[in-house]
């Protein structure tokens, strides 16, 4: 009999645990504030043919045994520089260029920031799941005061080829944004505004397909990736 209780008390502990875990789960859930569907930008190609060609970099040599070989100089004092590596392919970008490189340093192809829809301070990333290049640029100058996030996202993993790019409104926002993914999504926080945080499913925005923007209240802070 006593141990028939006993095994009786044990189940229901387990169970208080899972109902307890249960309720915590739905006490971190939140749902967006608002969400809107974001229609495309779609390039063919990394660098279109009206697209002017910027070189900078490359000359790849060996010092002390490391491979080194020179990035992008320009952007004047603020060059905001940032780097991805995937693919075989070396992705950078400063305040004002995007430019890639091949594995052994040498450079490949290079444009202004204007042909992804113009921007600033880009945030660069190499989605390992997924095998894509994605970024942001975002625009504070427009006469609308939409100040959209232009998110690019690359249809492959080889960054010359197709890029989707989804200009979400942030009319709130102010400089100092950064983004993040997991396998299923992509994630955008700035300052300035009340939702400041959005987030998009990645199979939507890798297709070029319209993609929901769930918008959110607050920030995930600066997300980090190395």
């Amino acid at each position: 009999m006593k141990k028939s209780i006993f095994i009786l008390f044990a189940f229901t502990l387990i169970g208080a645990n899972i109902l307890v875990a249960q309720s915590n789960d739905k006490q971190e859930f939140t749902s967006p504030s608002r969400t809107e569907v974001i229609t495309p930008v779609h390039k063919k190609t990394f660098r279109d043919a009206d697209c002017k060609q910027k070189v900078q970099g490359g000359n790849p040599r060996t010092v002390n045994g490391y491979l080194q070989f020179d990035g992008a100089m320009d952007g004047h004092r603020q060059v905001d520089p940032q780097i991805a590596v995937g693919g075989g392919y070396v992705f950078h970008g400063t305040n004002t260029g995007l430019y890639i490189y091949d594995k052994q340093g040498n450079y490949i192809d290079g444009i202004n920031q204007h042909c992804f829809k113009n921007g600033i301070d880009p945030k660069i990333f190499y989605d390992v799941h997924n095998k894509v290049f994605g970024f942001d640029l975002w625009v504070y100058w427009d006469e609308a005061k939409v100040k959209s996030v232009n998110i690019a996202i690359s249809e492959t993993n080889d960054p010359r080829g197709a890029w989707n790019i989804y200009p979400v409104p942030a009319p709130g926002g102010v400089d100092g944004g950064g983004i993040g993914y997991s396998r299923k999504w992509i994630a955008y926080s700035f300052p300035g505004g009340d939702d400041r945080t959005f987030v998009m499913k990645m199979n939507e925005v890798k297709s070029g397909k319209k993609a929901t923007a769930y918008h959110f209240a607050g920030t995930l802070g600066h997300p980090v990736l190395t």
